[in-house]
């Protein structure tokens, strides 16, 4: 996997660098893996990264500028303390600071604001990051027993113990998910994806208040 992610970050980098040197490139890739490779990471790692690199090729024919969006899939999570609530800002930073002189000064403002979208503090402004932010979410609509992998990583990471306490926190977080509104946001999510997420979510809570 570490392979092909390698090679699908040069060619992005490729595109979109100033000037580009490979040398750099790497670098960052390297320092990307590590930090996705943090030992408190079970589900914010390159695993995660992966995956929504291959939901974005399902529909990046419905972005606007899709390698804004590729890049914002590769460092939105880039800085992740557990616990922490600007998580999203840091990466944010941390891009930017990583990314002087090497991208456009457009392209790198496009990109710190598709990062701040995947906060999912409220409705994304622009297509792109609608797009992003389904994206990002998109682990509630896979098949159940990857939904229920995905589900148990979160726990993990956090060091959720199994409790009846724990169970109804997370049956008011997934209700809150299904009775604010739609999920997804953008046409192809809501489309192809809400469904089934929705699905994922009652079933869950039927699990969980049952146990």
């Amino acid at each position: 996997m570490l392979h092909l992610l390698e090679t699908r970050f040069l060619s992005l980098w490729r595109r979109q660098a100033l000037l580009f040197d490979g040398e750099i490139a790497l670098t960052l890739f390297n320092d990307l893996v590590e930090k996705y490779s943090e030992p408190w990471r079970a589900y914010h790692s390159i695993s995660h990264i992966n995956n929504s690199l291959n939901y974005f090729d399902d529909c990046s024919d419905h972005a606007i500028n899709p390698d804004a969006v590729e890049l914002a899939i590769w460092f939105h999570d880039c800085i992740y303390e557990l616990g922490a609530t600007d998580n999203e800002e840091k990466s944010k930073d941390w891009f930017l600071a990583r990314t002087t002189d090497q991208l456009s000064p457009t392209l790198r403002d496009e990109v710190a604001r598709l990062i701040m979208d995947t906060t999912h503090k409220h409705i994304p402004a622009t297509d792109d990051g609608r797009l992003l932010a389904d994206i990002d979410m998109s682990s509630f609509s896979r098949p159940w027993d990857q939904y229920v992998r995905d589900s148990q990583a979160v726990r993990d990471e956090h060091g959720e113990p199994d409790s009846a306490e724990m169970d109804a926190k997370l049956v008011r977080f997934l209700q809150s998910l299904i009775s604010n509104g739609p999920m997804y946001h953008s046409p192809f999510y809501a489309e192809h994806y809400e469904h089934k997420a929705r699905e994922n979510i009652a079933r869950h809570i039927t699990l969980l208040s049952n146990q």
